[in-house]
């Protein structure tokens, strides 16, 4: 029988100094079941986590870029908002048999963004990640400290993003933060989606990769269809059981 540590250490955890079930092994940064804000329950399952590292599955990088802007009430509302679209995401994608693995947190300061911790337009976006890639095998998701209206956007990704960081032009995710934890987690599953193939599907006011303004609920328009799974496992980004 395979281990919680040989599932860790499949999916890129270092286990030297043990590991954080919550932590490591579901990507929580707090290291807690986040709660959800309606009061359903979110427990986990690690038995369910495990069997789900033995089938496709992808991993991602959660990289705060300004947060050191917020205030402390501000801070600990958005933390608690990228735990809960970590935790969301890990169930809209298990509908379809794609788990979500190793998630890792990182920070970058305001003074070292280069300004870009608020964002303005495309270009930005696609500067950021050139600018702040991790060097895993994880897809970069940046949660910012400002999109501006200008932008035209509240996420932004590319379809069927590149596994290559080095690859010219935007090659990460962008999200804003603080609009409450059911938007940005699914705000988050949706960038994820355009990174790993899926287009906009706004004929399907339930669908996930239905936009804001033709979802049917930004709290429950979560669905993926069989299609759009097995589109999912085609990306480079997917990676094979362990």
């Amino acid at each position: 029988m395979v281990s919680v540590k040989d599932i860790a250490k499949c999916i890129g955890v270092d286990t030297s100094d043990g590991v954080s079930v919550l932590g490591e092994l579901f990507g929580f940064r707090a290291r807690r079941v986040p709660s959800d804000p309606t009061g359903v329950d979110t427990s986990v399952s690690l038995l369910d986590q495990c069997k789900a590292m033995q089938g496709k599955h992808f991993n991602f990088n959660c990289i705060r870029v300004g947060f050191d802007l917020f205030s402390s009430t501000a801070l600990a509302s958005n933390l608690a908002e990228i735990d809960y679209a970590v935790f969301k995401t890990r169930r809209i994608y298990a509908t379809r048999g794609v788990g979500v693995g190793r998630v890792e947190h990182y920070l970058v300061d305001s003074s070292d963004s280069d300004g870009l911790h608020v964002i303005t337009s495309g270009g930005d976006a696609t500067d950021l990640t050139q600018d702040w890639t991790v060097p895993n095998d994880g897809m970069d998701v940046f949660f910012v400290f400002s999109i501006t209206s200008d932008a035209g956007f509240i996420g932004i990704s590319n379809i069927n993003g590149p596994c290559n960081k080095d690859a010219k032009g935007r090659n990460g995710m962008i999200s804003d933060i603080g609009r409450g934890d059911d938007a940005t987690a699914r705000n988050v599953a949706h960038e994820l989606g355009h990174y790993v193939t899926l287009t906009h599907k706004n004929d399907d006011g339930d669908n996930i990769m239905a936009q804001d303004s033709s979802a049917n609920s930004i709290r429950d328009s979560v669905e993926l269809t069989s299609g759009q799974g097995s589109d999912i496992k085609t990306h480079c980004s997917i990676q094979s059981g362990c």
